[in-house]
This record gives C-alpha cells, structure tokens and sequence, in this order.
C-alpha cells in the first residue's frame, strides 16, 4: 500500500541522512533530512485525505500549518531545513556540522510528530487535532474541544485500583 512505501522510504531516506551526517557530509545530509521530511508531509497529507495544491515544498508547509497538521514552531524548524537545503544545493555556502545536526533532529521529531495528528475524546469520539489540545493546568490531561472532559491518565487510574506499583 502507499502508506507502507511512504514510510519505506522516508525510513530509508532519513537513515542515509544518518549515515551521511556520520561521514561529515553535511550538505547532503541537509538535503536527504530535507526529503524525508516531505515524504512524510506527503504521507500525512494522504492520510488525512488532504490534496496537495501545486505541490511544491513552500506550499506544503504552508498548507500542514494551516490545517494544523504541524505547529508554529515546527513550521518555523521547517523554514530553517528548507533555507539550509536549498544553501546546499543552490550556493557554495558550507554547511555546518551544529545546523545539520539541528536539521537531522527537527527531521526526526517532525516525523514522529505527522505519524500521530489527532487524538480521538474518550467520551464522545471526536477526533481533534493534537495541535489543538487543551491541557488541564493541574494534571496535564488533555480536554476535549467538543464534550469538554478531561481525558483519563489511564496511569493513575490502574494505580487507583492497585493494578500497578
């Protein structure tokens, strides 16, 4: 399935990032930490039935932001790769081993982050986007938007009843 290779290749993308960064070739790790992160915006996008307009690089990041699929900060850590990416491949600028370190991070974070973008109430069933979680200020809990409940910390609740030490 689609999916499947989506993530096929983002995983192998992002491991010869690894594998580049490793050898210090921090240009091309840039630009392969750069792919996999829009291997994974694409999947995301697919996985939330979302149609990618003009599928350019720019507009995808701009469109996760806007249907809230990544958060102001990532998108901003994004910005930060694609200006990276595009100094390797468009100018003589040397790339530094910190900001293809910082690079390789943000990838793997943002990764992880498009593989889960909603949470579904435990009351009523709605899904919301996890972007859009209120917390409870004392547990931490998320609330839903829509019954308003908060949600159980499954954790405390086995130790109520003695199911974990």
């Amino acid at each position: 399935d689609k999916a499947q290779k989506y993530t096929e290749q983002e995983n192998a993308t992002l491991s010869r990032a690894k594998e580049l960064f490793d050898q210090k070739y921090f240009d091309i790790s840039v630009t392969e930490s750069w792919k996999a992160i829009e291997i994974s915006l694409r999947k995301a996008f697919m996985n939330q039935d979302i149609p990618i307009k003009g599928g350019n690089a720019y507009r995808m990041l701009q469109d996760a932001a806007q249907k809230e699929m990544i958060t102001k900060k990532q998108a901003e850590d994004l910005s930060f790769i694609r200006k990276l990416r595009n100094d390797a491949v468009h100018t003589d600028l040397e790339i530094s081993e910190e900001d293809a370190r910082q690079a390789l991070n943000i990838a793997d974070k943002t990764i992880a982050s498009l593989e889960k973008t909603t949470e579904r109430c435990y009351y009523c069933g709605k899904d919301f986007p996890l972007s859009k979680i209120i917390s409870d200020d004392i547990t931490g809990a998320s609330i839903c938007r829509k019954c308003h409940k908060i949600h159980p910390n499954w954790k405390d609740e086995l130790f109520d009843l003695g199911m974990e030490s």
